[in-house]
């Protein structure tokens, strides 16, 4: 019995001792049953073919070299299953690798390159999958794989076309004639993690391909980094690198007609045309709808040419999309937007020197709200972009802080447009419609140019403004604007070359209350304006008023609390108004109407208000008798 069972365990040695010392193969050879490899191949037309399931071909570090870049290195029959490729080194053929109808197989330290077709019309490959399911690829470079020239040619490192739920890991694939990794018809639910995909065309092109997780990847020194297009839907990149792609409208992470997928920790900077003036790059383009976009960094792309930036660090182009936490500085554009029900929130967008912060063009129903755009050539601008919510912005230190050009019915608010060279904020084109409150547009401009508002538009509202300390045309300019309300402004020290708190010219049926002018050189000047009505402002400046038109400048005595603490609503608050209220109710009785030293030409302020003297108090004795200034009777 000892003898037996010594024999069994000497026969299952020498089985074991076959099964994995190297075997003398040539090229051309079927690869029915596990194989190792003793030697390099040259081959002259294919490598290896496997032509069985559930074996394992280990190259053992030699290489198959092809010859003439024709034939493929080592590829599969086809249905053959369960195979692990390993330890290869696979070399100028015209495809290193490749698997067809095949499933769950592992591919694992192979060095494809070099691999590479000749003429017009032909397809190289590092690496190709063709309807081929729940394999594992490890630890593969794929480099240099390309084409010699001819029309309509093509060169991938890696492909996977129709072919899904595959896990593709630590993955180095460099290909200056073609792409670097592209998932293409339907290749689904695939993972991509730790590649290295630079000096490609594209480094990642996914196409027509949906539900795939692309994580730590970096795709430098392309055409585009990322290339994802063709309705490919649902899909995730996080943790990637997409920087120094150049090439004439090159982009760092791009994605064409692809909706709802999740791009977050990306840093897309650095990328640039390479080429003359009028070509732009990008770092991030999105044209689709759906997607969330979050934790990114697109700086610095684009090239200076003649003086401008000719580059865009953000361009979202539909609908639907959510955009937070994300930095965008040093562009020509931090962010171009078109399309609607976009949300953009958490962004900062400095120091972009030709173009804006944010730059919306043709976009709707938008919500835009907690942005920090200084330093740029403009902070904000809406051109021929409606009902869009706008809030928390800081807009500082900017050529001109906040544009709407052509922009109806939008709601802006909680703004700061402060310290600009021209105006604050700059409405014209005209655009009609708008909301403004809460809004503080201080020290914009100077002594020959700027200000705080320059408006040209119908209908629009402004409530809680601050426009203080502005240059040349002082708190506000409003030109050929109609049915404007201004209620509860600040202009306060305009003293540029006009120094007006409040101009309008060409300006009619609007309402002015409410609001405080003090220290200006005029508080409010009317220019050929018509059927203003000015009431309930307290003004105390040089020249307080100039109107050479017909406004109102009181409503009817009405009671209600003024902007002085009086019981009636009137006129206005003339620190120069010498009148006399003889009954208490707070508004003047004499010299009326006020004309501001005759400079309100036609009419005048029939209801000036006056402030309730002070008590006097006299004392008596011991006690003091408080009695009013001005008989009651």
């Amino acid at each position: 019995m000892k003898k037996i069972i010594f024999l069994a365990a000497l026969i299952l040695f020498f089985l074991s001792l076959s099964s994995t010392s190297a075997t003398h193969v040539d090229c051309g050879a079927f690869i029915n049953i596990p194989t190792v490899l003793d030697s390099n191949l040259t081959c002259t037309g294919n490598g290896l073919i496997i032509n069985a399931s559930n074996i394992v071909l280990d190259c053992n570090g030699y290489t198959i070299q092809g010859n003439n870049y024709v034939g493929t290195g080592i590829y599969n029959l086809g249905y053959q299953d369960v195979i692990t490729i390993k330890n290869c080194v696979i070399q100028s053929f015209g495809t290193g690798l490749q698997l067809y109808n095949s499933n769950s197989n592992t591919l694992q330290n192979i060095i494809a390159n070099n691999n590479t077709r000749t003429g017009g019309n032909t397809v190289s490959h590092g690496v190709l999958l063709q309807n081929s399911n729940n394999n594992s690829l490890q630890h593969i470079t794929a480099n240099n794989n390309g084409n010699l020239g001819g029309y309509n040619s093509a060169a991938y490192g890696i492909l996977l076309q129709n072919s899904n739920n595959n896990v593709l890991q630590d993955i180095n694939a460099s290909n200056p004639a073609g792409n670097g990794i592209s998932l293409v018809d339907s290749s689904n639910s695939n993972t991509l993690q730790n590649i290295i995909t630079n000096n490609n065309r594209d480094g990642v092109y996914i196409s027509y391909s949906n539900n795939s997780v692309l994580q730590d990847i970096t795709a430098n020194y392309n055409i585009n980094g990322l290339n994802i297009r063709d309705f490919s839907n649902f899909n995730t990149l996080q943790n990637i690198t997409a920087s120094y792609n150049i090439y004439s409208n090159a982009v760092g992470v791009l994605l064409l007609n692809s909706n709802n997928n999740v791009l977050q920790n990306i840093n897309a900077s650095n990328n640039n045309p390479g080429v003359g003036c009028g070509a732009y790059a990008y770092g991030l383009y999105l044209a689709g709808s759906g997607s969330t976009i979050r934790n990114i960094t697109a700086n610095n792309n684009g090239q200076i040419c003649n003086g401008n930036a000719q580059g865009e660090g953000f361009v979202l182009q539909g609908h639907n999309n959510n955009l937070q936490y994300s930095n965008t500085n040093g562009n020509g554009n931090g962010l171009r937007l078109y399309g609607s029900n976009n949300t953009i929130s958490f962004i900062t967008a400095n120091n972009n020197p030709s173009g804006a912060g944010l730059f919306l063009g043709s976009a709707i129903y938008n919500t835009i709200f907690s942005v920090t755009a200084n330093n740029n050539f403009g902070g904000l601008a809406l051109h021929s972009s409606n009902s869009n919510t706008i809030r928390d912005i800081n807009a500082n230190n900017n050529n001109g802080g906040l544009n709407l050009y052509q922009s109806n019915s939008n709601t802006l608010q909680n703004i700061t447009a402060s310290n600009n060279s021209d105006n604050g904020i700059k409405i014209y084109g005209p655009s009609n419609s708008n909301t403004f409150s809460s809004i503080a547009a201080n020290n914009n401009g100077n002594y020959a140019q700027g200000g705080g508002f320059s408006i040209n538009g119908d209908n629009n509202f402004f409530q809680d403004i601050t426009a203080n300390n502005n240059g040349l045309v002082g708190g506000f300019y409003i030109s050929a604007a109609n049915n404007n309300i201004l209620q509860n402004i600040t202009a306060n020290n305009n003293n540029g070359y006009y120094g007006y708190g409040l101009h309008l010219v060409f300006f009619n049926n609007n309402t002015i209350s409410s609001s405080t002018f003090i220290s200006n050189n005029i508080g409010v000047f009317l220019n050929a304006a018509n059927n203003n009505t000015v009431y309930n402002n307290y003004f105390n400046n040089t020249n307080n008023a100039w109107d050479n038109g017909f406004n109102f400048w009181n409503i009817t005595k009405t009671p209600g609390t003024n902007i002085i603490g009086g019981p009636f609503l009137g006129g206005n608050f003339w620190h120069d108004y010498n009148g006399t209220d003889i009954d208490g109710d707070g508004i003047g009785d004499t010299l009326t109407p006020y004309t501001a030293g005759g400079y309100i030409q036609n009419g005048g302020d029939f209801l000036p208000l006056v402030k309730k003297p002070a008590p006097v108090k006299t004392p008596v004795g011991n006690r003091v008798n408080v009695t009013n200034a001005t008989p009651c009777c």
